[in-house]
């Protein structure tokens, strides 16, 4: 992207910020880890910087049966896909949204046991995240068709963010 996607603004306001707003919503807390702190949310930094999500996760300690996980880089992410996701969870450890047949592993819900796979599995040098969901009982939610589908779409590109950034939902 060539810019720290956290910072980029959507009516004014960081992405960042406008995901960490959407957030508390529905989530009693909100952790941000790497990057900069966005408050109010809690912030844990990078333990190994440039490491990756997995890196990042396995450093987080979850304190909830459930954990929404997030990456940056969804301007249109709204509490609907927190709900929608925690419909689908069941008995599951996860609940991933499949986007045109693709797993969104970073915008799904989680439960905490899920977490200790990932911690096992980063001792062992492991820095794919699909192998982690791999090894999860997950359910794959397709969202294609759903209302709040395409609030799961990242951004990877300017060319991506110019197209995303495009009618947003409010905060």
């Amino acid at each position: 992207m060539g810019a720290d996607k956290a910072k980029l603004t959507v009516d004014g306001v960081p992405i960042g910020h406008r995901i960490v707003q959407a957030l508390l919503q529905k989530c009693p807390r909100v952790t941000v880890l790497g990057g900069d702190p966005i408050p109010p949310a809690l912030h844990i930094p990078d333990a190994e910087p440039y490491a990756g999500p997995i890196a990042a996760l396995a450093a987080f300690a979850p304190t909830a049966e459930y954990v929404f996980v997030t990456s940056c880089d969804l301007p249109r992410l709204t509490h609907e896909v927190i709900e929608a996701l925690a419909a689908e969870i069941g008995n599951h450890q996860a609940a991933i949204p499949e986007l045109h047949d693709r797993a969104q592993p970073l915008c799904a819900l989680y439960r905490e046991d899920a977490f200790d796979q990932l911690r096992t599995q980063h001792r062992e040098g492991e820095k794919r995240i699909m192998r982690w969901v791999d090894d999860l009982d997950a359910i794959f939610v397709p969202v294609d068709d759903q209302p709040w589908g395409r609030q799961v779409t990242n951004v990877n590109t300017p060319e991506e963010w110019d197209q995303a950034s495009k009618d947003q939902p409010p905060i």
